[in-house]
C-alpha cells in the first residue's frame, strides 16, 4: 500500500501534467508526462504519456520520481530506497 503523502504527490503531478522521469524497483526508468491514475483489480497505476504512447506503471513498482518542471529546478520524490 502506498503512503497517503506519496499518493498526493502523484495526484499533483497528474493535475499539473508534469514531465517526469520514473525510476522503477527493477532499475529501469521511463520518461513521460504524468496524465492520471487508474485502478484495476485492486492495483493502482500511474498513466504516463511517453514517446511510445500511453504507459501504465504500477504505483508499487515505483522507487523514485524525478519531476522536471519547466520553470524550476528538478526535484526527486523517493517512494522506496532500494533500486536494483
Amino acid at each position: 500500500m502506498l503512503d497517503c503523502h506519496l499518493h498526493d504527490h502523484i495526484e499533483i503531478m497528474c493535475m499539473h501534467h508534469e514531465i517526469v522521469l520514473v525510476y522503477l524497483m527493477d532499475g529501469s526508468k521511463v520518461a513521460g508526462v504524468a496524465k492520471d491514475t487508474r485502478c484495476q483489480s485492486q492495483q493502482e497505476f500511474l498513466q504516463l504519456v511517453t514517446d511510445q504512447g500511453l504507459l501504465e506503471v504500477p504505483l508499487l513498482d515505483i522507487a523514485m520520481v524525478e519531476i522536471k518542471p519547466a520553470s524550476a529546478q528538478p526535484h526527486k520524490i523517493w517512494f522506496k530506497k532500494a533500486i536494483n
